[in-house]
């Protein structure tokens, strides 16, 4: 390839609406070195919530969903893209895109497939056919990025291929982004929770994954000995009519509130005083991340990649997932200690800057490109 040229990345992923690897690629297409690399997005379903955003950074995004509904009408749209472009590389992110990236991929002749991999939860043995079809399918991949050892050590453990195929790179965020409002008091009023305490955050997909349920039965032991708890719950999904229904079976309707999926997730992280996760499965969590970032004091589970940004006592408390009584006495610790909410505030926000900034990652995402790339000879 003559030098001058730009290395020419699709970046193919299922949707661009608010989530975890979403954001993710939008902060490191945002991060990447124009000089040398012409990123386009193209993604597979949704509403493209996130699409203005790149565009505005000057990445193309293509939806195939503008152009047909059928699914086969999309995998032909993307198999012309790909004919008609000739990226040097194709990079798919999570499940859909992955599974039609690499096939058409090898189709349409891309010479360098590579895939980032989100979280633990594709390997399961429940999920027969697509570890099947990921295993199958593994063949067309040239390299696969982990976004965490635990994501990786699944892949090695399920999948049977070589670890030198794998390489970990931690999800990042823009570090000076994330600072909190001073407008505590009007983010509060906007809410309506001016005389709430102490608060509660999750972002999180409204997923069974995210083991959600857990924490509203934990909200419901902590009301009986503080009644204006308030446990603020940012994302969508479609857990959502049934945690809605759960919350008034436990009759705590009044301590929840549901705010749909947030932009801007800054405001609601400046108000609250925890974050907590309850996931079952978890690849890392960028939310976690951003939290941290915020200075705050964190309560996850031990799963997946959680213990590689999470130590336990150091920057937060790890339970044990599906324990919902756990998290409640990790979530009174905290509340009735302010040393320790203290301690895991400076902590956690010392831990991101060290692993987690983004200009860090993309650079170590913009190497592997380039090795890759030395392999094959292109």
């Amino acid at each position: 390839m003559h030098k001058k040229e730009k290395i020419k990345i699709l970046q193919f992923i299922t949707g661009i609406d608010v989530g975890g690897a979403e954001k993710l690629l939008l902060e490191t297409m945002r991060n990447i070195d124009s000089k040398y690399f012409e990123c386009s997005v193209c993604y597979l379903k949704g509403n493209g919530a996130l699409r203005t955003d790149f565009e505005k950074i000057n990445v193309k995004v293509i939806p195939l969903n503008l152009y047909s509904k059928t699914l086969i009408g999309k995998i032909y749209q993307f198999y012309t893209l790909l004919k008609e472009y000739k990226y040097d590389i194709l990079h798919t992110h999570l499940i859909h895109a992955t599974l039609i990236g690499r096939i058409i991929g090898k189709i349409a002749g891309i010479k360098i497939i590579i895939t980032t991999e989100h979280n633990t939860s594709n390997y399961q043995s429940k999920y027969f056919l697509i570890s099947l079809l990921y295993k199958l399918s593994i063949r067309c991949t040239n390299h696969i990025i982990a976004i965490s050892e635990a994501v990786k050590k699944e892949i090695v453990n399920k999948i049977k291929i070589n670890p030198d195929k794998i390489t970990v790179i931690y999800d990042g965020i823009n570090l000076d982004y994330f600072n909190k409002s001073k407008n505590i008091n009007i983010i509060k009023k906007n809410l309506n929770i001016e005389n709430v305490s102490p608060i509660i955050a999750i972002v999180s997909r409204l997923d069974k994954r995210k083991g959600i349920t857990y924490l509203l039965n934990a909200i419901q032991i902590l009301k009986n000995r503080y009644p204006n708890i308030a446990l603020l719950v940012v994302g969508d999904g479609k857990e959502k009519e049934n945690l809605i229904t759960q919350t008034k079976e436990l009759q705590i309707q009044s301590n929840i509130k549901y705010l749909g999926t947030q932009n801007d997730v800054r405001p609601i992280l400046s108000i609250a005083d925890i974050f907590v996760l309850p996931s079952l499965h978890e690849g890392l969590s960028i939310a976690i991340i951003e939290a941290m970032a915020m200075n705050l004091p964190i309560v996850a589970t031990n799963v997946g990649g959680i213990p590689e940004v999470i130590e336990n006592n150091y920057n937060g408390f790890l339970v044990e997932p599906h324990k919902s009584l756990e998290l409640s006495d990790a979530i009174e610790k905290i509340i009735l200690n302010k040393k320790t909410a203290t301690k895991f505030s400076k902590n956690g926000r010392i831990i991101v800057e060290q692993k987690f900034n983004i200009i860090t990652t993309t650079k170590q995402l913009e190497n592997l490109y380039k090795s890759v790339l030395r392999k094959n000879k292109i």
